[in-house]
C-alpha cells in the first residue's frame, strides 16, 4: 500500500477541484486554468498563459485553497493542496500543519537539509506532546504519537494504515535544521 492511498486521495481531490476552482482564472483571457500535474503552476489551455503562485514564508506553495474532503486533524478546517520542494502535500493554512506520505516526507527532508544552513538550536521534547490524540485525515483512525526517529527533537504523528505523517507547525523546520553532527 505504501503511499498509494495518499496518491489516490490526492488525485481525486485534484480532479474534482480543478474544474471547481473558479478563483483561478487566467489573467489574460479569464478562462479556467489547469494545475499542471507535476509542477507548481497553472496553465491556460485557451491562450497559453501561466500563473506561478509564490511560496509562503515556510516554503509552501499553496496550489488549491481549503479542500473539504480532508480536514486538518488539529483545527478541523479544510487543508489545502500545496507543494514544498516540488512534492505534493496537504497543508493547513490555519494552524500551518502538514500531512505528507512517509516516502515523500523523507525526500522533502533530504532536499531541504541539502539547502539548510543548520544547525538549529537543540530543544528538548515537550512531554505534553505525547498526551495528545490526533486522528488521520484519510482513514480517521487514531495516529501513533511518537518521537521523530532522526535528528531534531520533535514528536510527530503517523498513520501506519495510510503510511502518512502529520507534522505540526515548525516541526519540519526543527527536523531540517537539526545539528549536522546529529545527522551523521
Amino acid at each position: 500500500m505504501n503511499h498509494s492511498l495518499f496518491d489516490h486521495v490526492l488525485s481525486i481531490v485534484i480532479r474534482e477541484h480543478t474544474e471547481a476552482r473558479a478563483a483561478m482564472k487566467c489573467q489574460n483571457c479569464a478562462a479556467t486554468m489547469s494545475l499542471m500535474e507535476t509542477k507548481n503552476y497553472f496553465y491556460c489551455e485557451f491562450c497559453g498563459g501561466f500563473d506561478f503562485p509564490g511560496e509562503n514564508k515556510e516554503g509552501f506553495v499553496v496550489l488549491q485553497e481549503a479542500l473539504d474532503e480532508l480536514v486538518c486533524p488539529v483545527c478541523k478546517t479544510g487543508m489545502s493542496l500545496a507543494s514544498i520542494s516540488d512534492h505534493r502535500v496537504l497543508h493547513c493554512t490555519n494552524c500551518r500543519g502538514v500531512y505528507v506520505a512517509n516516502t515523500t516526507f523523507r525526500q522533502i527532508v533530504d532536499t531541504l537539509r541539502s539547502e539548510s544552513n543548520g544547525p538549529g538550536t537543540p530543544q528538548p521534547i515537550d512531554l505534553k506532546e505525547y498526551e495528545r490524540s490526533v486522528d488521520c485525515p484519510a482513514c480517521e483512525r487514531r495516529m501513533k504519537t511518537h518521537p521523530y526517529y532522526g535528528p531534531g527533537a520533535v514528536v510527530i504523528d503517523s498513520c501506519s494504515a495510510c503510511h502518512m505523517i502529520w507534522l505540526d507547525h515548525g516541526e519540519l523546520k526543527v527536523i531540517v535544521d537539526a545539528s549536522s553532527n546529529a545527522r551523521r
